[in-house]
């Protein structure tokens, strides 16, 4: 079992805050018209969520199961 899978696990490492330059990233994804956003390695979700709310299409790839049942969640409540 991966170091992040167990991470998520004990609910460590699971609502952290997005990358400070992800609103930076998004508004060049806006300006080159890219819909549909692969976040290979996408944890728990944090950068799936934002830009999720920002109106793309996100899907996301993760070793650690937790992380993306994590994300499931988040992502169907919008949080």
């Amino acid at each position: 079992m991966s170091a992040w899978e167990n991470a998520y696990r004990r609910g460590e490492r699971l609502d952290i805050k997005p990358h400070p330059e992800i609103g930076k990233i998004a508004d060049f994804f806006a300006r080159e018209n890219v819909a549909r956003i692969l976040d290979l390695g996408s944890g728990a979700g944090r950068h799936l969520l934002y830009l999720s709310r920002r109106g793309f299409d996100v899907y996301g790839l993760d070793s650690a199961p937790s992380g993306l049942a994590h994300t499931l969640i988040v992502l169907e409540r919008r949080v």
